[in-house]
C-alpha cells in the first residue's frame, strides 16, 4: 500500500509516484480501491491496470488435530487452557503493536491465561517492542518469534485462537486470507482493504484505528465467548476460497505480460 502512503509526504515524492506509474506499460494492484487511487494519481487509463489479487495455496493450510496443535503450543511455551491472540503483522510502525500490547495489558490484567504472540520478518522497532513488553510488566505473557519459515506458518496460527491485524494502511493482506483459511477468528482494522477482503460475505471483528478502547473490546469478546467464532470462521473460509488459489490467479498475470 505504500502507493497510498507515500505521495502524502510530499509534493516531490508526489511527482516522482506520477511519473513513474505514467512510465509504466502495465501497473497491477492486488485490491481494487488500490487500482482506483493509481489512477487518480496518475490519470493513467484503466486499461493499462489490472487485478492480481494475492491468493494462496490452500494445501499449505491442512486443519491440524487436536493433539498436534496443543504439541504445537507446548513448543511455543503455551499450557493447554491459555488463551493465544497472535498477531499476523510484523512490527513496524503502520501495524500498531504499541497499540495492541496497551490494549493487551488490560486485557492479560483481566484475564490471567490470556497470552500474545508476536513475530516478525524484520527487525525494524524490535528494541522499541521490547522495551514496552517490559514497562507493561508483559513478559510473561508475550512470546516474540523472529521470522517464521512459510512452511510453519500454519502451526504458529493454528496454535492461537484470535489473529489480530491492526494495521493503519494496507492493500493485499495476505496475512488475513491465511488466518482465514485456517478458520482463525479475526480483529481487524476499519481499513479499505478489510472491507474489500470481506465483501460483505467474511466478518470479522472491525476496531478504529489506534482505538485502544475498541481494541479491548473486541478481545474481551472473543476471550469470554460473547461471539459466534464457527459462523464467523465458516463465512470466512468460503470468502477466501472465492478469491481464488495461487494457480488461477498467476495464470492471470501471463497474457497480461504476453501482451506488452
Amino acid at each position: 500500500s505504500d502507493v497510498l502512503l507515500f505521495p502524502q509526504r510530499s509534493r516531490q515524492i508526489r511527482l516522482f509516484v506520477q511519473g513513474a506509474l505514467r512510465s509504466a506499460q502495465l501497473v497491477t494492484a492486488q485490491s481494487k480501491f488500490v487500482l482506483d487511487r493509481v489512477i487518480s494519481l496518475s490519470r493513467i487509463p484503466a486499461n493499462k491496470t489490472a487485478l492480481i489479487r494475492w491468493s494462496l495455496d490452500f494445501e499449505e493450510f491442512p486443519q491440524l488435530s487436536a493433539e498436534k496443535i496443543l504439541a504445537i503450543r507446548k513448543e511455543l511455551g503455551f499450557k493447554p487452557d491459555d488463551f493465544v491472540f497472535i498477531h499476523l503483522r510484523n512490527l513496524t510502525e503502520v501495524y500498531n503493536v504499541d497499540i495492541l500490547l496497551k490494549a493487551f495489558a488490560q486485557i492479560a490484567q483481566a484475564h490471567p491465561k490470556a497470552r500474545l504472540l508476536l513475530k516478525y520478518e524484520r527487525a525494524a522497532n524490535l528494541e522499541n517492542i521490547q522495551q514496552l513488553i517490559t514497562d507493561l510488566k508483559l513478559n510473561d505473557k508475550v512470546i516474540i518469534k523472529g521470522h517464521v519459515p512459510h512452511r510453519e506458518l500454519n502451526n504458529y496460527l493454528q496454535a492461537a485462537q484470535v489473529g489480530i491485524s491492526i494495521t493503519s494502511s494496507d492493500s493485499g493482506m495476505i496475512s488475513c486470507m491465511e488466518a482465514m483459511a485456517v478458520k482463525l477468528p479475526l480483529i481487524l482494522t476499519d481499513i479499505p482493504a478489510v472491507h474489500e477482503l470481506l465483501a460483505g460475505t467474511g466478518d470479522a471483528e472491525i476496531v478504529g484505528i489506534r482505538d485502544i478502547d475498541s481494541l479491548k473490546l473486541s478481545m474481551e469478546k472473543y476471550i469470554t465467548a460473547q461471539i459466534d467464532v464457527v459462523t464467523q470462521t465458516s463465512k470466512n473460509l468460503t470468502r477466501v476460497h472465492a478469491i481464488g488459489g495461487n494457480t488461477e490467479n498467476i495464470l492471470k498475470i501471463v497474457p497480461l505480460y504476453q501482451d506488452i
